[in-house]
């Protein structure tokens, strides 16, 4: 594939990645869905380091996704203090604290590779406490967000210019936590009823 098509397909997954988020802001908005604060804060500062990895190790326009979902991410984490999940459980906790504790590991190890092999763990503690309150309450989540998300994280592949396992891992990784966590939301309604 050239550059040119590659910075289309970049472009477009970043598009498609602001307007999935724009159309999940609003379903926070009209309150249809709660997000969990602590999920979006990791998603925030993992989003940030791993588009640095990202782009220091060529990954060209596929980075480019990641870097807006990064911002993306810091817009519901501020919408979900007012607007989010309020049942914060001990377990949350224990995750937020995990995940935000193994954020400097990134910095520490001076290897991008390293950084994003341990981000990718973090921003998948981060997914437990979206997990389990959409586990509880399937109808508080959109599972077509995430699908699209997986969906824009598969363009975000196609346009990296660079592949290798610091380019790939995150995007793979969020492409099945994304599909998983739409699948288990389509299984969860087909068995609770909505209230």
């Amino acid at each position: 594939m050239t550059i040119a098509i590659k910075e289309i397909i970049g472009g477009l997954a970043a598009l498609i990645g602001l307007i999935n988020i724009g159309i999940y802001f609003l379903t926070i908005i009209r309150g249809q869905i709660t997000p969990h604060f602590f999920t979006w804060v990791i998603w925030t500062f993992t989003n940030a380091i791993i588009f640095a990895a990202q782009y220091l190790d060529a990954g060209g326009p596929g980075a480019w996704q990641t870097g807006v979902t990064s911002i993306a991410c810091g817009v519901i984490a501020i919408t979900a203090i007012s607007h989010g999940e309020h049942n914060i459980t001990r377990t949350d906790w224990a995750a937020f604290v995990c995940a935000l504790g193994a954020l400097p590991i990134w910095f520490l190890t001076h290897n991008p590779l390293a950084s994003v092999l341990t981000l990718t763990v973090v921003d998948s503690i981060g997914f437990y406490p979206t997990f389990r309150k959409a586990f509880q309450e399937p109808y508080r989540e959109n599972a077509g967000w995430t699908f699209s998300a997986a969906f824009v994280y598969s363009l975000s592949i196609m346009a990296l210019t660079n592949y290798d396992w610091t380019t790939l891992l995150y995007p793979v990784a969020m492409i099945g936590w994304q599909g998983g966590l739409g699948v288990m939301l389509l299984w969860r309604r087909s068995t609770v009823k909505k209230n």
